[in-house]
């Protein structure tokens, strides 16, 4: 298994969450964390926490979603470091509702931070990596991009966009020395839930549906870090992930009714009424 010591590592979204512990645990195992996060202030934070107990970590502002701040901070990092090792496209956000409720807005939102955003960093740092002749990228999917889930089809749209991203080029870049892993999690303790863009319901509504305990993020990272060091091409956790991503893709017929019973349930919960379509003016049509 490889070893983080000494390692560069470069992680979007670290200012919460997964991203926050990724930077925690690898510092706490020697490595030279680059963590980055749209959230100056508060990425500054969490490497100041990281500093104060020994951590070798560095902190930038970065907005994944513009391409040209990625491409400038990762030849910046590579200036000052010589090489990059690890690359996990973390940053993510989480848009839900029915369809018929999800604003235009929300979704070139959620297409532009969980999916451009993981193409601008993963791709720059593959670049980079196969210059080097060595390196490993890590992509934040989710259960959401191996499953199907009404009520969060934005999100599920971008997730399963990073699953296909990730598991191709995982295939461009084995004979240039590139892993390239995704994690796909179930159901882990993190803020993304309080800050998800929730139309026609609320996010308690919709957790109400979830039947799964959730997992302690650093039990979450401590099991990425394991799949990451094993070069897993998925890494899926908790053990209802392996079973709901193989029903869904051997034995579909059998899942989707759990998928509309939930739907319906869904619909019994939400508080918020559908609102009726807008009158199209026929004078501009």
């Amino acid at each position: 298994m490889e070893t983080y010591t000494e390692k560069i590592i470069f992680i979007t979204g670290a200012a919460s969450g997964i991203g926050r512990e990724l930077a925690c645990q690898l510092a706490e195992k020697g490595a030279v964390v680059v963590a980055t996060d749209i959230n100056g202030a508060a990425v500054e934070a969490v490497a100041d926490e990281i500093q104060k107990q020994g951590g070798n970590v560095v902190s930038y502002q970065l907005d994944v979603t513009d391409y040209q701040a990625v491409k400038t901070l990762i030849r910046y990092i590579i200036s000052r470091y010589g090489q990059l090792d690890y690359a996990f496209c973390n940053a993510g956000i989480s848009v839900g509702g029915e369809v018929r409720d999800v604003p235009m807005p929300d979704w070139h939102k959620v297409l532009a931070v969980n999916l451009n955003g993981v193409i601008h960093t993963a791709t720059e740092a593959y670049k980079v990596m196969v210059k080097q002749g060595f390196g490993h990228v890590v992509t934040t999917a989710s259960l959401a991009g191996l499953v199907y889930q009404p009520t969060l089809i934005p999100y599920v749209t971008t997730k399963h966009a990073v699953v296909a991203f990730s598991r191709s080029l995982r295939l461009e870049g084995k004979a240039l020395g590139v892993k390239v892993s995704a994690f796909c999690p179930g159901f882990i303790a993190t803020n993304i839930y309080e800050s998800s863009l929730m139309s026609g319901s609320t996010i308690d509504e919709a957790m109400k549906l979830n039947p799964f305990k959730l997992v302690a993020v650093e039990d979450a990272v401590q099991m990425l870090l394991k799949g990451v060091a094993a070069n897993k091409e998925l890494i899926l956790l908790p053990f209802y992930s392996h079973a709901l991503s193989w029903l869904t893709k051997h034995a579909y017929p059998l899942i989707r009714p759990l998928m509309l019973t939930n739907l319906t349930r869904y619909r019994q919960l939400r508080k918020v009424p559908v609102e009726a379509e807008e009158p199209v003016d026929a004078s501009t049509t």
